[in-house]
């Protein structure tokens, strides 16, 4: 064998004893397989320099880490662990039948040194991610207040126009049924008409209850008292002039048939407070109806995105209590008490396969906890 063969044969780092038998078994074959095995050395070195060099431009992705903002750390973060995870393929070719030589190959990626730089930069990441979190969170929860404060101001102009109709509804049956059981004249009736006009005139409106005084004692709004002023100005007020003015024209046609409903006047009273009984329930149930709509619009609201950070979620979910049948009581009667708000998170091919652990699910989505049922805090 020539100076150079021995030199080739040391390039792999085997100790003089295996590469004197390397030696010997190099010189009983034949001459285009010897040439195979002595470029194994030239081979190795080059492979050992290419993944050095891999490592230097994973390394270069993380610097400066110090100063990378949460999104440039991210990304650098993934590119970096691709990457690592990619050297394993750069060696294999070379390492498959080559043991001893891939121990050697595989130091630099189970060396803790190519992870230093990595954990570092991957705990400042974190650290930026709850930052970026707790901002979200508090910003989210100003955001929910702003609406729940908007859905609670609506709900109310609701229920006081209906309260205000009403009042005039039941003032004007109340006005003419006493007017049945009288004797007007037609300038009578006139005079009448003008003293119940300036009655339903004179009818206010309801007060509304304050949001702060709907929540806990402990609670502490994140709005100041002019935010939430400038949030209540967005919210259209109910045009109580109209609606008055239109009850009064109500009226005066009710009493236009005065004379006509006199003749038979206990039949008319008995009509007439059905009538105003039924267009009662009717106004009712619409503002039921108003304020149930305007509550659901506004339950899509989650917050705010600030970033394309990948967030931290937390949920509270059911704890699954198999051995427990009132568990199993609990989850189904508040299933059906909440049925039309579960039924969009069932998903099931036939109801009669429905089960507990389905329903509990459904109603996890729902907002609050439920007295009875145990939650637990999953986080991804």
């Amino acid at each position: 064998m020539s100076e150079n063969t021995n030199q080739e044969i040391a390039v792999v780092n085997l100790t003089p004893e295996q590469q004197t038998k390397l030696t010997t078994l190099l010189s009983l074959m034949p001459k285009d397989r010897q040439l195979s095995w002595l470029q194994l050395g030239s081979h190795k070195g080059s492979t050992e320099k290419l993944l050095q060099a891999k490592f230097l431009e994973l390394q270069s992705l993380l610097l400066p880490w110090e100063t990378m903002d949460v999104l440039k750390l991210q990304t650098a973060l993934d590119s970096y662990k691709k990457g690592v995870n990619e050297i394993p393929k750069l060696r294999k070719g070379f390492t498959t039948y080559l043991d001893k030589i891939g121990d050697q190959l595989m130091k630099i990626e189970k060396d803790a040194a190519a992870w230093e730089v990595y954990e570092k930069a991957n705990k400042r990441y974190m650290e930026l991610r709850l930052q970026d979190e707790e901002k979200q969170t508090e910003a989210q929860i100003k955001t929910n207040e702003a609406v729940k404060f908007k859905t609670h101001v609506t709900n109310q102009y609701i229920s006081i126009r209906t309260d205000y109709e009403l009042a005039l509804e039941q003032r004007i049956l109340d006005e003419y049924k006493a007017a049945l059981e009288k004797e007007y004249t037609e300038d009578g009736l006139k005079n009448q008409v003008i003293i119940v006009e300036n009655m339903l005139c004179n009818i206010k409106t309801t007060s509304p209850v304050k949001f702060l005084s709907t929540q806990p004692e402990d609670y502490k709004p994140l709005h100041t008292i002019d935010e939430f002023q400038a949030l209540g100005k967005s919210i259209p007020v109910p045009d109580y002039a109209s609606i008055r003015n239109k009850k009064i024209k109500e009226m005066k046609d009710k009493f236009n048939m005065y004379f006509s409903d006199k003749q038979n006047a206990s039949q008319a009273i008995s009509y007439l407070t059905g009538e105003s009984n039924k267009k009662s329930a009717q106004l009712i149930d619409s503002a039921t109806t108003a304020q149930h709509v305007t509550t659901l619009l506004n339950k899509g609201t989650n917050g705010l995105n600030f970033s394309d950070v990948k967030p931290i979620t937390r949920k509270k979910i059911i704890k699954i209590e198999d051995d427990n049948p009132q568990f199993a009581v609990t989850v189904i009667s508040e299933f059906l008490a909440r049925f039309t708000e579960c039924r969009p998170y069932i998903k099931v091919k036939a109801w009669g396969n429905l089960q507990v652990k389905q329903m509990a699910a459904a109603l996890q989505e729902l907002e609050g906890t439920i007295a009875g049922l145990k939650y637990e805090e999953q986080s991804k």
